[in-house]
């Protein structure tokens, strides 16, 4: 199952592209443009675009926790269920 976004690599983080209206990502909190910089503990620039987005895909129900940082540069930790 997945966050309900659509990504695209931005330098050694996923960039937002879109999030799906009523998804597991938008009532966690992540809007379009903020980037996701860490996933469950591990920074996001180990991976390729494809593995990173692998890291949030799991069972119905299940949660992670990603980092995101907005345009502002504010990051903050999410638990997207």
């Amino acid at each position: 199952m997945g966050l309900g976004i659509e990504l695209k690599a931005d330098g050694g983080a996923l960039l937002i592209v879109d999030v799906i209206t009523g998804s597991p990502a938008e009532r966690a909190g992540i809007r379009k443009n903020d980037r996701i910089i860490e996933v469950d503990g591990q920074p996001t620039s180990k991976f390729s675009t494809d593995q990173a987005a692998d890291l949030l895909q799991g069972p119905e129900g299940s949660t992670c926790q990603v980092v995101v940082r907005n345009e502002a540069g504010q990051t903050r930790k999410l638990a997207v269920r």
